[in-house]
């Protein structure tokens, strides 16, 4: 499938694969990385300013926007987008204020009930949008964001509501392993190639006086991690019929995934079911652990702490030798507006820089993610390329596809349990098929 001729995973989640080189196209908002090709041979952008936007009028000589987002790590990177863009438009300033990243919605929702957002926000969740769209409570931007125009389907599907626009989106990540080169290397060691291999390097390098995984038990990158390695064991086959409906999360390859996470547990950091998203990813960016799952976005902030670092990628094993390798993917970085905000043309001006060619570009280079606008090649730092090679089985992120969403927030709720022992891999995977079953009868009787 084509990548900017995806559906919209509400309605058809579709498992394709035919896509050049077997890569796999997820849904209707996710790319790979390995897409890059394919955005870096698309079809060249119309003439377009680099800085197109509707007249900002009837406003004081200086603005100031408000910006919530959930990177606190990449404060300056996003500094430096802020500045590329306030080169174009001296007369607006935006404040950007990180917000924590385990209650954000919460949050979001809090805000929007109190009337108290910002002007620009970061959407936590892409599946929220329609309906807060729907009642009220964005900015609507038909007609006023002119560079949607030249955004790839995959955004696009997510940016409109009911063919009116409400939000824009910066661009894709791609979720992988992280492992530092040099220590990898002092041990004789590669990627793994299957989970016993994986299990053996862990012991090696523990023996060796190094911490082998970093790992955030808060449902922020265990969660993330438990989806890819079950997709890994499940495979191409397996994960399109567990998105569809047609096996079960109480399926033999699930279990054995919690199963193989458990021998994992020797190898994280001390304390890490108390360890923060931000607290486990500076334990990688400073060194203290050889490996550490994190996405395409992440390189920046390692590199904000760690300007030296010799970090590459690895896409998660199979099970067994000759399964596939695999990584998944989605859009990062979907902003919206207040629809009560005193500067909506402020806010427009805004939006549509950051689907121009140089906001794109500015956007990809600062955080490190894929660009969704078609003409635009990717910006950054080398692993976006690396990651683009070895994302040759990628898939959909599960929390933005319908039946496999609510495997991916059971576990973010409920997934220290199987750690604690309160939980058994099968109780915690029939928490799972209880919510995908709930979320799928409400999608229907809704319909």
């Amino acid at each position: 499938m084509d990548a900017t001729k995806d559906t919209k995973a509400a309605e058809t989640p579709m498992m394709d694969h035919d896509a050049p080189g077997g890569v796999s196209r997820r849904g209707f908002l996710k790319a790979a990385a390995a897409t890059t090709a394919t955005v870096a041979a698309g079809a060249a952008l119309p003439a377009v300013s680099q800085a197109s936007a509707p007249a900002i009028i009837k406003q004081p000589d200086i603005v100031e926007l408000t910006m919530w987002h959930i990177f606190a790590e990449l404060r300056e990177p996003f500094a430096k987008l802020i500045n590329s863009f306030q080169k174009d438009f001296p007369g607006i300033r935006i404040k950007q204020v990180p917000k924590p990243t385990q209650n954000y919605d919460q949050i979001i929702s809090t805000a929007m009930a109190a009337g108290e957002l910002p002007d620009i926000f970061m959407n936590g969740g892409n599946t929220s949008v329609p309906t807060q769209a729907r009642s009220g409570q964005l900015l609507e931007l038909t007609n006023k964001v002119p560079n949607i125009a030249h955004v790839m389907q995959i955004a696009r599907d997510v940016n409109f509501v009911d063919g009116k626009l409400y939000s824009v989106t910066w661009g894709r990540y791609t979720v992988t392993m992280f492992y530092h080169k040099g220590m990898m290397a002092k041990l004789g060691l590669k990627p793994p190639t299957d989970w016993e291999d994986w299990l053996a390097q862990c012991k090696k390098m523990k023996d060796a006086g190094y911490i082998p995984l970093s790992m955030a038990g808060d449902g922020s990158i265990d969660a993330f991690f438990f989806t890819e390695l079950a997709t890994s064991a499940l495979g191409a086959e397996g994960y399109n019929d567990l998105a569809t409906g047609k096996i079960k999360f109480t399926d033999p390859r699930i279990i054995q995934t919690m199963e193989f996470l458990l021998k994992l547990v020797p190898y994280y950091q001390p304390g890490f079911l108390a360890t923060k998203y931000i607290d486990s990813k500076a334990l990688f960016a400073t060194n203290k652990v050889v490996q550490f799952e994190a996405g395409t976005a992440d390189q920046a902030g390692f590199l904000a702490i760690n300007p030296h670092i010799d970090d590459g990628v690895f896409a998660f094993p199979p099970p067994k030798k000759g399964g596939e390798h695999t990584t998944l993917s989605g859009l990062s970085v979907t902003t919206c507006g207040n629809p009560h905000t005193k500067y909506p043309n402020a806010v427009y001006a805004f939006q549509n820089w950051i689907l121009s060619p140089k906001g794109a570009t500015a956007a990809s280079a600062a955080i490190n993610i894929l660009p969704v606008v078609k003409g635009v090649k990717p910006a950054g730092d080398r692993v976006l390329a690396e990651i683009a090679a070895i994302s040759q089985n990628d898939h959909h992120v599960w929390y933005e596809l319908p039946r496999l969403a609510p495997g991916h927030t059971a576990w973010a709720k409920e997934g220290q349990g199987l750690y604690t022992g309160r939980l058994t891999p099968t109780q915690l995977a029939q928490i799972m098929q209880k919510q995908s079953d709930a979320a799928a009868a409400a999608a229907k009787k809704s319909s």
